[in-house]
């Protein structure tokens, strides 16, 4: 990499979000950081920061959601028992739970999210879901909830989301959910089980929730 190339870089590395970089075009050149030439005097080997000033949202796709309890099937197109559902719309697709009526559902769906290479060990972490509940309200309850888990070895951990379900309207709006950030470093795969939960005890509404979209929120240190 010529002089001015690698000077360019680092100018670019500096600056950061500041400069309008993307979350992935950060993640990008912090990856590059350890194929520099040894004079530019920075990272070689593994990135681990103490510190950083890379923040932003990660937006999850919602085509890649899974299956709850079953990792190699996608969501279907239409919700399953206590399973989310994928709708079609113009702009992508929702996860869509079943309609309630006189009953209660909880339909969950689940994917991977990896901490990325600028991730600051113990930087807080926050999980948005857009939702809402389509028309009317439940009689009880209209919920969205999520849980998160560190996956490691084929097994899950506890869920370290220290916030409860959440009550939706029937416009789409955001709700956040903490994660637990101690002990979290770059690299770990957190496991995300979002769900809508309703309750139309001693009612007759028939109505369902849907998700439209959602994104984990890294903090900078």
């Amino acid at each position: 990499m010529a002089s001015a190339n690698r000077s360019k870089f680092l100018e670019l590395l500096a600056k950061g979000a500041g400069a309008g970089l993307s979350p992935q075009d950060q993640s990008a050149l912090l990856d590059a950081i350890p194929f520099l030439d040894a004079d530019v005097n920075t990272f070689a080997g593994t990135i681990s920061p103490s510190s950083s000033t890379f923040a932003g949202d990660a937006g999850l796709r919602m085509v890649d959601f899974r299956k709850d309890g079953a990792w190699k099937t996608v969501v279907d197109a239409t919700p399953g028992s206590s399973l989310l559902g994928q709708a079609a719309t113009t702009a992508g697709v929702n996860l869509v739970g079943n309609a309630v009526s006189g009953t209660t559902k909880t339909d969950y769906a689940q994917i991977d999210f990896v901490l990325p290479a600028w991730y600051v060990p113990g930087a807080a972490i926050t999980v948005k879901i857009r939702a809402k509940w389509a028309t009317t309200l439940l009689t009880v309850s209209s919920l969205v909830d999520l849980e998160a888990k560190v996956a490691a070895d084929g097994s899950l951990g506890s869920d370290i989301c220290t916030t409860a379900a959440q009550q939706v309207t029937t416009a789409y709006a955001w709700y956040s959910f903490t994660v637990t950030p101690t002990g979290r470093v770059a690299g770990e795969t957190l496991t995300l089980r979002v769900g809508l939960l309703g309750d139309d005890t001693g009612g007759t509404v028939n109505t369902a929730g849907s998700i439209s979209a959602i994104k984990v929120t890294l903090a900078a240190a």
